[in-house]
């Protein structure tokens, strides 16, 4: 049996699959969806969340894996049964794979169908409060820089960057263009692209004061938003507590 977080056992055949998937450097959100979604579907499965470790082999049938889901299904939204299915397809695979189970029987179990919907942008009145708490004097400290900040807000704003993209931008990534701009940047899953960015984007980043911004090479490295007072990106500063 396998102990994990929490004083939760769960069979020993799962121990190597998260090993395999360790392996492949995954965020520590997506290990720890693996064991949720295991053990939610287990539970079901056994009877019991205290008794997971009982669930065998033997137990992964089409049967018995639609009668899970069907169970699972009735108090979880489509996109937790999408995701939950993919863990389970993907331990499956890897057990039929290791010749530990016959088949895989998840292409037999339903799942929904997830519609594909376009990002939201922020209204106008969320911009605003954003870019009035930046200049908002009452909780400014000394490490707080108001033009870097509002940088940091219009440049995500303008080019659609998630936080973490943002951060990890170079000096280098932007390249100008007559219409706006190009960011190339590593995206979610660590998958690149490039985001092109209206007119105002180039103004983004220039907004930076100066002295804030890390001595840049001629290659065009180093952090977008790097700053000397706070030892290094802005990855740690309060504009993202705050905001």
């Amino acid at each position: 049996m396998t102990a994990a977080r929490g004083s939760v056992l769960r069979p020993q055949w799962f121990a190597p699959f998260l090993a395999d998937r360790g392996t492949r450097k995954p965020s520590p959100h997506t290990m720890k969806a693996y064991r949720q979604d295991f053990d939610a579907i287990a539970a079901l499965i056994v009877g019991s969340k205290g008794d997971l470790a009982a669930m065998s082999l033997g137990d992964i049938t089409t049967k018995a894996m639609r009668g899970a889901f069907a169970q699972y299904a009735e108090t979880h939204k489509a996109a937790s049964i999408q995701r939950c299915w993919s863990t389970w397809n993907v331990l499956c695979a890897f057990l039929y794979t290791s010749d530990l189970i016959p088949a895989n029987p998840m292409p037999l179990v339903g799942r929904p169908k997830i519609a594909k919907t376009l990002p939201k942008g922020l209204p106008p009145t969320s911009v605003q409060a954003l870019l009035a708490a930046v200049d908002s004097e009452s909780e400014r400290r000394a490490s707080d820089w108001m033009e870097r900040d509002r940088a940091l807000i219009l440049t995500s704003l303008l080019a659609g960057l998630r936080a973490d993209e943002l951060l990890r931008a170079n000096v280098g990534d932007v390249r100008r263009r007559e219409d706006g701009a190009i960011i190339q940047v590593r995206g979610k899953g660590g998958k690149d692209r490039s985001i092109p960015g209206r007119a105002g984007t180039r103004r983004g980043p220039r907004g930076v004061p100066r002295q804030s911004r890390r001595p840049l090479s001629r290659s065009g490295k180093g952090a977008l938003f790097h700053c000397e007072r706070i030892g290094g990106v802005a990855a740690n500063h309060a504009t993202f507590r705050r905001f």
